[in-house]
């Protein structure tokens, strides 16, 4: 089969396409050939840095049709249309074996290709808003980076805003005007305003109950600083990519405001928690897909040929939505 991957670390000129043998799946895996395959943030740190997962290849999450059913498998069968989040990796190619606990069938409403943009973006808004208790009537959420390329913010918005909340979505350029059009209730231009100062004057010095952020700590201060008492941050990344000295203040804050700052990432949690969310997604996602309430955005799709290019495109984040690879 073949498959999209790098020889060395490095930019995204290293991506190649190699000519490997189709997997073998378990018992307990199934067969998919690819459809579409997500293009996450995790893809681009194992290319520059080598980095070691279960699986040698890249690729998270991916759409597709079950062509296999191992032995133990009882819920899928050849011909499945499906969706499903490798946590190792291994998406980058034309077959994937995938785990049939991390493998649902597509949303009613949802195309083959849009599929591809769910698995982690649907994991990570059930863990953030529904986990940890989040999505409550009335609280105000703030998302950086609302419509990025990583595809999460935007699942996290309309699903916060169809759980009651009042969402302040944080993008720039044309990104704004996806971020109205899928229901915030704030839209804050990071480019030509101050965001702390547009929440603070919003909220009449409040501040916001819930902050999503995947900047890291350029960010920190200002979040810390227009959370509302008893607030939460959760840490989704360090996109960045600066490693600022960390003021005492910034601690003093969050103790006198009593504040919470969490950490989040799917791809590190273990199989069965991984399970567990994609079952509640599945729950409580899957029909407002078919409702129409919440919509899945494709940023832009590129061929296997063309992944150097999709890497370029994510990591210059102006697009809206999930960028995708095709075989």
């Amino acid at each position: 089969m073949r498959l999209v991957h790098y020889v060395k670390p490095g930019g995204p000129e290293v991506l190649k396409i190699l000519e490997v043998s189709n997997p073998i799946i378990k018992d307990d895996e199934v067969l998919i050939e690819v459809a579409a395959v997500g293009v996450n943030v995790e893809d681009i740190w194992r290319r520059m840095r080598d980095l070691v997962f279960t699986n040698p290849y890249l690729g998270h999450e991916c759409s597709g049709t079950v062509i296999e059913t191992g032995a133990n498998v009882l819920h899928f069968k050849k011909g499945d249309k499906v969706c499903a989040l490798l946590r190792g990796g291994g998406g980058y190619a034309e077959f994937v074996a995938a785990r049939a606990m991390h493998v649902k069938h597509i949303p009613l409403g949802v195309s083959m290709t849009e599929a591809a943009t769910l698995p982690v973006a649907v994991c990570l808004t059930i863990y953030c808003l529904t986990v940890l208790r989040q999505a409550t009537p009335g609280k105000k959420i703030m998302i950086h980076a609302a419509a990025s390329t990583r595809g999460f913010g935007l699942i996290a918005l309309q699903y916060a805003k169809y759980c009651g909340c009042d969402v302040f979505a944080s993008e720039r350029g044309e990104k704004l005007q996806t971020c109205k059009s899928l229901g915030a209730t704030v839209c804050i231009n990071y480019e030509t305003e101050d965001f702390c100062n547009r929440v603070m004057a919003e909220t009449s010095g409040k501040g916001v109950d819930l902050i999503l952020d995947i900047n890291g700590p350029c960010y920190l201060a200002k979040n810390v600083n227009c959370l509302a008492r008893r607030g939460t941050l959760i840490t989704l990344g360090f996109e960045s990519g600066c490693r600022d000295y960390i003021d005492r203040s910034v601690f003093e804050t969050i103790e006198k405001k009593e504040l919470k700052h969490i950490g989040a990432d799917i791809l590190t949690l273990p199989r069965k928690e991984i399970s567990e969310l994609f079952s509640q997604a599945e729950e409580l996602i899957w029909p407002l897909f078919k409702d129409g309430r919440i919509k899945a955005t494709v940023g832009a799709i590129f061929n296997f040929s063309a992944a150097a290019e999709a890497h370029k495109v994510m990591n210059r984040n102006r697009v809206a939505g999930k960028i995708l690879l095709a075989p």
